[in-house]
């Protein structure tokens, strides 16, 4: 895998590999994103055990010791495809800090480990109302080319 940065950019960003810590800053960048509070206890221990999966690329950004982007994107085979797909599962930035490039330049990381592990493609679903999302997403290249259908299996909400 491809050396980390050990100091932050030219913008004081640094993007790197989450680690464990970081579940509880990740929690209210998820929160942030989904406009509602889910249970910090299971969502830190879900997200701890992602960050320790192989199967995941989970990246977060942070500014002055602070994360302000989490990227969670799992890479998978699929009988319909030759190679791995990387799916992004999550990915939130900071509302302050949209519209400065952080979220192309996470992004361009994940594609790059993506490619590292032999991924032919990259995909992403984005719900109907996250329009702005839908127009960052197009501007780096994707497309919209299927649509994603959910039924929820719970009878009380899940998320415990």
């Amino acid at each position: 895998m491809r050396p980390w940065p050990e100091a932050p950019d030219e913008h004081g960003v640094l993007v790197r590999p989450a680690a464990p810590g970081d579940a509880a800053a990740a929690h209210a960048l998820v929160c942030e994103l989904e406009g509602r509070a889910l249970y910090p206890t299971s969502f830190r221990k879900r997200y701890r055990a992602l960050v320790a999966d192989d199967r995941y690329l989970c990246l977060v950004a942070e500014r002055n010791g602070a994360v302000v982007g989490a990227l969670d994107v799992r890479v998978e085979r699929q009988p319909h495809h030759d190679r791995p797909v990387a799916e992004i599962i999550e990915f939130v930035v900071d509302a302050g800090e949209r519209g400065r490039g952080l979220g192309a330049r996470m992004f361009g990381v994940a594609c790059e480990l993506a490619r590292e592990r032999g991924c032919e493609l990259i995909e992403v679903h984005s719900r109907r109302d996250r329009i702005r999302a839908h127009g960052f997403y197009e501007g780096l290249g994707m497309s919209p080319t299927h649509v994603h259908l959910t039924m929820s299996l719970d009878r009380d909400g899940g998320d415990r």
